[in-house]
């Protein structure tokens, strides 16, 4: 009956111990880096629930803080099994998904379907600069060899589509969005042929100046003469 009894006393003795152990520390075998679990109501003035890499808790409040101790670790991986179809990482806000990450990479914000876009987002974004990598550009309006329109085709175009050759109309702008590099070097093309078309201008004024002048000068002397008569 004794045996028995301290029997009990110890099974529940080492029952209460691991349960104890398991709600505060798990360490790593063979290191004193502690793993450490703050079980739910705790006392402590830390509001943590995890800590891994750190024997004690930070000082800012964070349900699950990762620490790496290395500066060839990664310190946080999640890693979805082949041929998922589901999100890899989902961050909610009372049940409402804010950022997510597909099973192809795609990254959501604002929206838990980024689609085929590497990162869609639902939304104004800021920022302080933007670089967009262009694989054209639009040089070659400026080469010789390239054919401007004169001003009469492009007037006629204009008024016959209610927009600029080679720039989308604004049904196709709402139906499909604009592609912000592609739009840039369109842009730069119409602001070099406009350029083009300033030199050409101001050319055929020089030329008439110049025409003007020599008329004026004939007028002149024509008039000198007469008075002389």
């Amino acid at each position: 009956m004794n045996k028995r009894f301290f029997r009990l006393v110890i099974i529940m003795g080492a029952s209460l111990f691991c349960a104890s152990a398991f709600a505060q520390t798990w360490t790593r075998l063979g290191t004193s880096t502690p793993y450490t679990i703050y079980p739910a109501g705790t006392s402590t003035s830390y509001e943590y629930r995890a800590v891994i890499g750190l024997s004690s808790a930070p000082t800012n409040a964070t349900q699950l803080y990762v620490y790496s101790q290395k500066t060839t670790t990664i310190p946080f991986v999640v890693n979805a099994i082949s041929g998922s179809t589901t999100d890899i990482v989902r961050f909610q806000a009372n049940g409402t998904s804010k950022f997510v990450i597909n099973s192809s990479g795609n990254v959501g914000i604002g929206t838990t379907a980024p689609g085929t876009y590497k990162l869609a987002v639902e939304g104004k974004i800021g920022a302080r600069e933007v670089v967009v990598t262009a694989y054209a550009w639009a040089d070659h309006v400026l080469k010789k060899e390239y054919s401007l329109k004169p001003l009469n085709e492009v007037e006629k175009f204009i008024t016959k589509n209610n927009h600029l050759e080679g720039i989308p109309s604004e049904k196709e702008v709402k139906t499909n969005g604009v592609a912000v590099g592609e739009m840039q070097v369109k842009l730069l093309t119409k602001v070099e042929e406009m350029t083009l078309y300033m030199i050409q201008m101001e050319k055929n004024m020089v030329k008439m100046q110049k025409k003007m002048n020599s008329m004026q000068k004939i007028i002149d002397e024509f008039q000198k003469n007469r008075n002389k008569n």
